[in-house]
C-alpha cells in the first residue's frame, strides 16, 4: 500500500496456480466505509480480489486497516501522546509519559541497499530508567522523501491492572507528506497506522503488594544473608 510518500507491505505473499496468460489477470481492490472507531474516520476493511476467465477468487482481507488526513487524537479519552524530542537521518526520539513512567520512544531507519533507491527497514525501541527493549524491528518501508520527513505518533492508552499504571496500550502512526515535491507552506500530510500493542507492560511506583495474599514474592539474596546474619 501506497500512502504519501511512504509504500509498505500489508499482506503476504499469496502463491497461486496459474493457467492464464498473467495480462489477462484483473484485480477488484475496494475500501468499504469507515467504521465507528476512535480516532473517527480513519477505520477501513480491505479486500482484494482476482478475476480470470470470469471466475473471481479473493486473495486478501484486513478489517483493520487504518489510514487518514487529519485524526484526531485528542479525542481518544485517556490517551497520553509522545512528544518529538530529536530527529536526524537515523533516528527519531520522542518523549512519552506511560503511567507514572517517563519513557522514550525510539524510531530507528536502517537504510536497505543503496540509499538512492529510498528502502529501508524501521525499528522500534522503548527506553525507561536505564533499561532498553526493542518493541518491534524489521519493517520495511520505501520511502519517497527525507525520512526526517516522516513523522511518528505515539500514544498510551491504561488497561485496568493490578497493580494499577502496569498495562498499557501503544499505538504507533506515520506521518508523511502527500507529495514530496509540493511548495513551499502548501504541504499536506497523510497518516497510517503502521503497529499497535495491548501488552506494553511498564509503570513506576508499582504496588506489588496489591497482587494479594496468596502471591508469594522473592526477597533479594542479600536480604536473606543479613537477616540470618543479624538473627533479625
Amino acid at each position: 500500500m501506497k500512502a504519501g510518500c511512504v509504500e509498505r507491505q500489508i499482506c503476504e505473499p499469496v502463491m497461486l496456480k496459474l493457467g492464464v496468460d498473467i495480462r489477462k489477470l484483473e484485480f477488484s481492490v475496494f475500501l468499504f466505509p469507515p467504521k465507528k472507531s476512535l480516532p473517527a474516520g480513519c477505520l477501513y476493511a480491505l479486500r482484494v480480489w482476482i478475476r480470470a476467465n470470469g471466475v473471481e477468487h479473493r486473495l486478501f482481507s484486513d478489517d483493520d486497516l487504518w489510514i487518514g488526513d487529519d485524526p484526531d487524537f485528542n479525542s481518544i479519552a485517556d490517551a497520553s501522546l509522545a512528544r518529538l524530542f530529536q530527529v536526524n537521518p537515523y533516528y527519531q526520539i520522542y518523549n512519552a509519559r506511560v503511567g507514572k513512567a517517563e519513557l522514550n520512544f525510539i524510531a530507528r531507519w536502517t537504510a536497505v541497499g543503496a540509499s538512492a533507491h529510498n528502502d529501508y527497514t524501521l525499528s522500534l525501541e522503548y527506553a525507561a530508567g536505564g533499561i532498553g527493549r526493542t518493541l518491534f524491528k524489521g519493517l520495511d518501508l520505501h520511502v519517497e522523501c527525507d525520512p526526517r520527513e516522516v513523522l511518528f505518533i505515539f500514544y498510551t492508552v491504561p488497561i485496568t491492572s493490578t497493580p494499577p499504571g502496569a498495562s498499557h496500550r501503544l499505538r504507533v502512526w506515520l506521518r508523511c507528506p502527500v507529495t514530496a515535491k509540493a511548495p513551499s507552506g502548501s504541504q499536506t500530510y497523510i497518516f497510517q497506522r503502521i503497529w499497535k500493542t495491548d501488552e506494553l507492560k511498564v509503570g513506576s511506583e508499582l504496588d506489588f503488594s496489591l497482587l494479594g495474599r496468596g502471591v508469594i514474592m522473592g526477597v533479594r539474596c542479600e536480604d536473606i544473608a543479613s537477616e540470618t546474619e543479624y538473627g533479625t
